[in-house]
């Protein structure tokens, strides 16, 4: 159980469904964030199967394990079904550009949609994946089991601030989730930027005890932050670019 120690890591959000064939409308400043479970069943696997051009089944058949392929499949087979509800645009007629460090982005475009999509495993055989979509502004996601390990007090002496180091140190229980916390925040950041992970990320500080934040970056660009607790084994955060708060509709399955 994680109990006390995910108290006020992020928002709770109404979950919500809608079915996949109509999806809702997108409204000015507001994210659609879906969170779903990264599993297909046969005939969902044969079409995912069916919808990699070369580069993706190269990627697909490289991964070492089932539940690596099966995450990957199910990843891509639900970003093309909600890119192409979004967009109106049939799945086989969708197209990605990429800039220098793999941030994608629809070719044809008129909605001027904004997507974003990421993935984690909540165990070894389990995986989910949270796909954040608005208009106009840049947008970024980030998505971290609360389970994963590593060290960071390393990580966080080189990539934080010492605002955001104080706050990790300051409750030796809570330590991991605090830094995953943050690290979603910078993340998420960078996907929206389109510079993944590669800035200077102890420059921006990003600590606040809000689940909001309004923040401006070395190049004096607006952004706005939201954190959020998809569910009691994850924590993500969404980064809009832009002075101007939004709104977020969270979705967690496709209704009939």
């Amino acid at each position: 159980m994680i109990g006390n120690a995910k108290k006020n890591l992020g928002l709770v959000l109404q979950k919500n469904s809608a079915p996949l064939k109509l999806l809702p409308q997108i409204q000015e400043n507001e994210v659609h964030l879906w969170c779903l479970p990264l599993e297909l069943d046969e005939y969902q696997h044969n079409i995912g199967l069916s919808l990699l051009n070369d580069n993706q089944r190269n990627k697909y058949e490289r991964r070492k394990t089932a539940a690596l392929k099966a995450s990957y499949l199910a990843g891509r087979y639900y970003l093309w079904h909600l890119l192409s509800g979004y967009s109106g645009q049939p799945i086989n007629q969708l197209g990605l550009s990429y800039n220098h460090l793999k941030k994608p982005s629809l070719q044809s475009n008129p909605q001027r949609l904004e997507f974003n999509f990421t993935d984690t495993f909540i165990n070894n055989d389990h995986a989910i994946g949270i796909y954040a979509f608005g208009l106009d502004k840049a947008l970024g996601v980030d998505l971290e089991s609360l389970n994963r390990k590593g060290d960071f007090q390393r990580v966080s002496k080189r990539r934080f601030s010492e605002a955001e180091q104080a706050y990790i140190n300051s409750s030796p229980e809570h330590q991991n989730h605090r830094f995953l916390k943050l690290w979603t925040r910078k993340e998420a950041y960078g996907k929206a930027k389109g510079v993944g992970i590669n800035f200077a990320m102890q420059k921006l500080d990003l600590f606040s005890d809000s689940h909001n934040l309004a923040f401006k970056c070395d190049q004096q660009r607006d952004w706005q932050l939201l954190q959020i607790s998809p569910n009691q084994s994850t924590i993500a955060c969404v980064v809009r670019e832009g002075e101007t708060p939004f709104s977020c509709r969270f979705f967690t399955q496709f209704s009939k």
